[in-house]
């Protein structure tokens, strides 16, 4: 390994061990207001360094990168999609959930952050939020009239989801929640 490449990496490591030990130690809030010399150039820096670390499937680091810029620039729609889907992809599920809702008030016009959102109730398996959260979808990509294709995939789910339930309920022999489970 490259002496350049070989510091490129201590630097990496050393953002996110600074990174973690900040949000780890919940003295966040009062700490982003003191850094006043960070600005949009340095967080975007961050968020690339997060991203690097996304696609290198280093998820844990990417989580912790991402999760200080969302605190550093909470108003950024980006940011908060991609600390869900760094929830997401370690199945971190009710967190995932969470991040996504924060993009999707960001934006409430969003019809992917919606269809993640039910995406993360399938995974969980609770099955009353992922029917609501599929309807708003198919809904919402009717009323704005984007991303047809999750509209479309949202419906779908809503028909099998429900025919699992309607075949569950009508055969009092077997419990509901393993059949919902094999669908889902």
């Amino acid at each position: 390994m490259s002496k350049k490449r070989k510091a490129l990496k201590n630097i990496s490591n050393a953002i996110v061990h600074s990174a973690k030990k900040v949000t780890d130690s919940g003295i966040l809030s009062p700490l982003v207001d003191r850094l006043s010399n960070i600005n949009d150039e340095h967080v975007e820096a961050l968020y690339a360094l997060g991203y690097d670390f996304f696609h290198g499937k280093k998820y844990k680091e990417a989580e912790t990168i991402f999760y200080f810029i969302c605190n550093l620039n909470h108003m950024e729609k980006k940011y908060w999609k991609a600390l869900a889907v760094t929830f997401f992809l370690q199945k971190k599920y009710p967190s995932a959930q969470a991040a996504y809702f924060t993009s999707l008030m960001l934006d409430p016009t969003d019809v992917e952050m919606m269809s993640a959102m039910a995406d993360c109730a399938i995974a969980m398996g609770n099955v009353p939020d992922a029917d609501n959260l599929l309807a708003a979808t198919a809904e919402m990509s009717d009323n704005y009239q984007q991303r047809s294709d999750l509209g479309q995939r949202a419906k779908a789910l809503l028909e099998m989801l429900r025919g699992q339930i309607a075949v569950a309920e009508t055969n009092p022999d077997k419990t509901a929640e393993p059949q919902n489970k094999e669908i889902l």
